[in-house]
């Protein structure tokens, strides 16, 4: 009986050693003939074509408490003349910040499944109808998200944090590395307010107050004093002097005289005033 036994364990072993080695070789030949690569395929769900590449999770900035955050941004004018730029989305937001690249000089590209037919018709701005793929940021300078779609706004801000691009998705600060400033314009004066995206009705109605004290006359003063500045350099060695007529131009109340009597008597007291700081 003793024998009998130590022949079911022998035997046993023997079992178990070669369904070891068998279950070995299986792995082996799956790996090295991508069996098993195939096999792992079909059992994973395939990931969606929108969600950011391995390499660029470590971007991914949805999950931040904005809330908690202490946001701090520091003001720039950015020279976009000649600079790729390019807008994800086809709706009137696409529309609004194609008209202001475009009026900024970039060269601007739109891409969305679908445009709206104000955008449509916007000349100077190429239009790429299909829906967005990361390799649309390639050479771009800045980008912005506009589209209704939270997957394609996060795909945008995480490849483009993983490229270093400048980006803006539109009412999504937490996706943001830059924010678009509410402005008042008067051709070179250029007024920003920011509230950091977290409350752009604000933003707006300072915009709104603003102007209302900065009306159309200050393009003609900006153009007027920065026209007779350069003269002052050409014609007056000395900087303080130079000064002391900027600084009495700039508080002697020239933009009303531009609104109430418009340009050529704006330069008659200009002109009255540089004789009379310069004269001898």
């Amino acid at each position: 009986m003793r024998d009998i036994a130590h022949g079911h364990a022998f035997d046993s072993v023997v079992l178990f050693l070669v369904y070891l080695c068998c279950a070995s070789w299986a792995v082996f030949g799956a790996s090295r003939y991508g069996l098993w690569r195939f096999s792992c395929r079909a059992l994973v769900p395939r990931r969606n074509e929108c969600e950011p590449s391995d390499s660029a999770k470590k971007y991914d900035t949805a999950g931040t408490n904005w809330e908690n955050m202490n946001v701090r941004t520091y003001p720039v004018s950015l020279v976009l003349e000649g600079k790729r730029c390019l807008v994800v989305g086809g709706g009137r937001v696409a529309l609004r910040k194609s008209e202001s690249l475009k009026d900024a000089g970039a060269v601007v590209t739109v891409i969305s499944p679908a445009i709206c037919d104000e955008l449509a018709d916007l000349d100077g701005v190429d239009k790429i109808v299909r829906p967005f793929a990361v390799t649309d940021l390639d050479g771009v300078f800045l980008v912005i998200g506009a589209t209704d779609s939270r997957e394609v706004n996060r795909l945008v801000a995480n490849e483009s944090a993983r490229r270093g691009i400048l980006c803006n998705i539109v009412d999504d600060p937490p996706l943001c590395n830059f924010y678009v400033n509410s402005s008042v314009s008067r051709g070179d004066l250029n007024i920003a307010i920011s509230t950091g995206g977290v409350l752009p009705a604000l933003s707006k109605h300072i915009r709104q107050e603003l102007e209302k004290v900065y009306g159309p006359e200050y393009e003609v003063l900006v153009r007027l004093l920065g026209e007779y500045r350069d003269k002052l350099r050409e014609q007056v060695a000395d900087i303080s002097v130079r000064a002391a007529v900027m600084t009495r131009l700039v508080n002697a109340g020239i933009e009303t005289v531009i609104k109430d009597h418009g340009e050529t008597e704006a330069r008659r007291k200009i002109k009255e005033i540089i004789a009379e700081e310069t004269s001898p």
